[in-house]
């Protein structure tokens, strides 16, 4: 009787880890939508924009959530276009490697190197 309590309880606790996993990557695919819909113009669309963060992490030794953070905000900042967003992603991404405390600041540390925005460029980013 004991090991059917403990397979049930194992059952349980693994059906509640996949539906936060599947509850949280939707809030995320809400949250990465919204930037692509502000943001700069990138071109990319939602599969590109995850396709551009696993391609960050492989390219850079980062973590495939840390990749996507880092596209997040590169997307929402609106400071680069078509022609920059993959390397400004690159080059936050290295930054954040190199012991930036965030992706966030990494990616602000790259749009001020840019010198093309003054104000706070995640003001209008969804949170």
């Amino acid at each position: 009787m004991a090991i059917w309590k403990w397979v049930t309880g194992v059952a349980v606790v693994g059906a509640a880890g996949v539906g936060y996993a599947a509850y949280s990557g939707a809030q995320y695919d809400r949250k990465l939508s919204a930037a692509l819909q502000f943001g700069s113009g990138s071109g990319l669309t939602l599969g590109g924009a995850y396709e551009l963060g696993d391609t960050v992490a492989r390219d850079t030794g980062i973590t495939v959530g840390d990749a996507r953070e880092v596209v997040f905000w590169t997307l929402c900042s609106s400071a680069f276009d078509i022609y920059t967003v993959k390397q400004a992603a690159h080059n936050s991404a290295l930054m954040l490697k190199l012991g930036h405390t965030s992706a966030q600041q990494a990616v602000r540390d790259v749009v001020q190197l840019t010198g093309k925005q003054a104000e706070d460029p995640f003001q209008n980013c969804p949170q």
